[in-house]
């Protein structure tokens, strides 16, 4: 299966590395606000995303949506999903 990395940025401003099926990556955005459920395929844990900008400690990119930061993370349970 073929796979997408995908680098959000989690509460502590650490990249986090997941892997995603082409679906989930495509889900993504650039340039304007967005918010996407993906599975990372390593873990098998589901995380909701959300637009950042790239340079959140720079004031004049506060209108850059280029990069991603994590809202919320759960397993995933196959009961439910």
């Amino acid at each position: 299966m073929r796979t997408m990395l995908l680098t959000p940025r989690n509460a502590d401003g650490d990249y986090l590395y997941l892997r995603v099926s082409p679906m989930d990556a495509a889900k993504v955005k650039r340039g304007c606000r967005w918010q996407a459920t993906v599975t990372d395929l390593h873990s098998l844990k589901v995380y909701v995303l959300r637009d950042a900008a790239c340079h959140p400690f720079d004031p004049s990119y506060k209108r850059c949506h280029c990069a991603a930061r994590v809202i919320s993370r759960r397993e995933l349970d196959p009961k439910r999903d």
